[in-house]
């Protein structure tokens, strides 16, 4: 992990899908938009369908809680649209809350369990579940890398 892979901002979204809790700067946070919002016409590659977001469409991803891509929404309600450098792209949430960085206290990913396919970089404990951490760039990365579909809707 890089140095500039830290997450260095004072307020966190923090990101509930399935049992997974990840936290991104919430800078990086363009949107949020309805499920109901999602069109399902013509679905870009590993995406669940598209959002249009300032008269742009975007592919709207889902991700499990393995960071593996999904068609099962399961108990979706938010479509948090994120920003990087390559664009903008949406991702499925449970829940979104914004919360303060003070209050987490993160560590580098142990080099046995880093994986360069992996978008997670730093990890906390808080409240005695696992936090993990990334921001918009590194997910992006992974999305665009592919992943495994589970093809069941």
């Amino acid at each position: 992990m890089h140095e500039s892979d830290n997450i260095d901002s004072s307020r966190l979204a923090l990101i509930s899908i399935d049992g997974l809790l990840l936290v991104i700067p919430q800078h990086e946070i363009e949107t949020l938009e309805p499920v109901e919002d999602i069109n399902r016409e013509n679905m870009a590659e590993m995406s669940v369908g598209w959002i249009t977001v300032e008269m742009s469409n975007l592919p709207v991803f889902n991700l499990d809680e393995s960071f593996n891509l999904t068609l099962k929404t399961g108990n979706r309600r938010i479509v948090a649209v994120l920003k990087n450098d390559s664009g903008s792209f949406a991702l499925m949430a449970d829940e979104l809350q914004i919360v303060e960085a003070a209050q987490f206290d993160f560590d580098s990913l142990p080099k046995v369990i880093s994986t360069e396919f992996s978008p997670v970089l730093q990890v906390a404990l808080f409240d005695e579940q696992l936090i993990c951490a990334s921001n918009a760039k590194t997910i992006h990365q992974k999305l665009v890398a592919g992943t495994p579909r589970d093809q069941a809707a």
